[in-house]
């Protein structure tokens, strides 16, 4: 005895991290199928009469129905207790007022019209609220059930008729299946894709932060050390200030990343202004939170210059995000620098950026600027996909490829900037 309640806890522990499990991945529609299921049990019974030989059970089934319903509109008021059992019940109450109750009626009413009508419905609602996979079980278990009970109360399922509408029946049944089920796998997988994506794409969020946020902590923690001393150096004191608001302000630039990525806002690069790419690249560089080895990995051709038109936020952003990029190759591979360089044209001004760490696959490059591509080649990302969007936006471009002695090089194109226009 003691081991079969052993086995009926375990499997009842297993079942309910299982439902718990699918309803956390796909949802699930408590009040709204509640409310709906106490409508649809009361007022049809009324509506028209149901088989007179049957009426106690029909009327049976659904007051139990309606019991059910009510307590899962309830499901709030629950004892903390017993809501870690609230997904099994969900799914226990979709079975028994969809696909139990509506194959019940199918089989003491003979596979008659509006009982047809009526699992039809059950089917189609039952494949709009669960996956797949839980659809399958449930609703067939459900039916068997029903089957089981109408043997018990003595009610012969008419599996033929002279009409053959009990066969047509299952036809339409089967073939609405296999329509539902094509259209369900595939919501299912986008649905599995798109959480995926939300998860990566947190996880990308708090990667992106975490660099200026800590920057931010060790000037707030600097700025206290200075305070608390006797003769406090205000000079290091407002220094400090400032990086703090250069670190606040790329927080903020990032932040309008994702709107732009979320809501394709184009006033982000609205506010254009001149100034020059040599000055916007050591601004950067002078910014990124580098230790001085780190600083030494970074070989900057400053011998060359051109005056750039764009938001200055925006495009110091995207040149901190190659830097990020880079660091982080060249940190993982253990090796490796980078060597940035400027150079005019007659049509257009070029930034090079080069990587001495080349491991993408080739097959990359022309993903590398997608939403849903990572620079890091790792996860989801918005870096390269941001940069991209800011220099089409200026009239320019930004490409990526290989050249010999083992470089990766993103090269910036820059348009032109009119002399009387400066």
């Amino acid at each position: 005895m003691g081991s079969l309640l052993k086995i009926t806890a375990y499997f009842c522990t297993k079942l309910a991290e299982i439902a718990t499990e699918k309803v956390d991945k796909y949802g699930a529609r408590y009040v709204a199928f509640g409310v709906f299921s106490v409508i649809n049990c009361v007022f049809p019974f009324f509506m028209w009469s149901e088989s007179k030989s049957c009426v106690g059970t029909i009327a049976f089934i659904r007051i139990t129905a309606v019991i059910l319903n009510v307590f899962l509109i309830m499901h709030k008021l629950w004892n903390k207790k017993y809501r870690k059992y609230l997904p099994v019940y969900w799914y226990f109450t979709v079975m028994y007022s969809l696909s139990f109750s509506a194959s019940y009626m199918l089989f003491i009413e003979g596979f008659s019209a509006l009982s047809t009508i009526n699992i039809l419905f059950a089917f189609m609602l039952s494949l709009m609220l669960l996956d797949f996979t839980s659809f399958f079980t449930i609703f067939f278990v459900g039916v068997f059930l029903a089957f089981l009970l109408s043997e018990f109360i003595g009610v012969r399922v008419p599996l033929y008729q002279h009409e053959n509408i009990s066969f047509q029946t299952i036809y339409v049944i089967l073939f609405s299946g296999i329509i539902a089920a094509i259209f369900s796998i595939d919501r299912e997988k986008n649905e599995h894709e798109r959480i995926i994506t939300l998860r990566d794409f947190g996880g990308t969020i708090a990667h992106e932060m975490r660099t200026p946020l800590s920057s931010v902590l060790l000037l707030c923690k600097l700025i206290d050390r200075e305070v608390e001393k006797e003769k406090p150096s205000f000079n290091k004191i407002i220094s400090n200030i400032k990086k703090v608001c250069r670190e606040v302000h790329w927080i903020l630039l990032y932040i309008d990343m994702i709107i732009f990525k979320l809501n394709r806002n184009s006033d982000l690069f609205a506010k254009l202004e001149e100034f020059s790419m040599k000055e916007c690249v050591l601004d950067v560089i002078a910014q990124y939170p580098l230790d001085n080895n780190e600083k030494k990995l970074i070989i900057f051709d400053s011998d060359n210059d051109f005056i750039i038109r764009c938001c200055g936020y925006s495009i110091r952003h995207v040149l901190f995000n190659l830097v990020q990029n880079a660091i982080y190759q060249i940190k993982s591979a253990n090796k490796g620098r980078v060597i940035i360089s400027l150079s005019e044209c007659e049509t257009n001004n070029i930034l090079s950026f080069k990587n001495t760490i080349s491991d993408v696959n080739s097959t990359l490059y022309s993903e590398l600027f997608s939403p849903m591509i990572d620079e890091k080649f790792s996860a989801i990302g918005l870096g390269l996909y941001f940069c991209k969007n800011v220099m089409e936006a200026i009239g320019g471009s930004i490409n990526c490829s290989t050249i010999s002695g083992g470089f990766i090089e993103f090269v910036l194109i820059f348009p032109k900037v009119v002399q009387n226009n400066r």
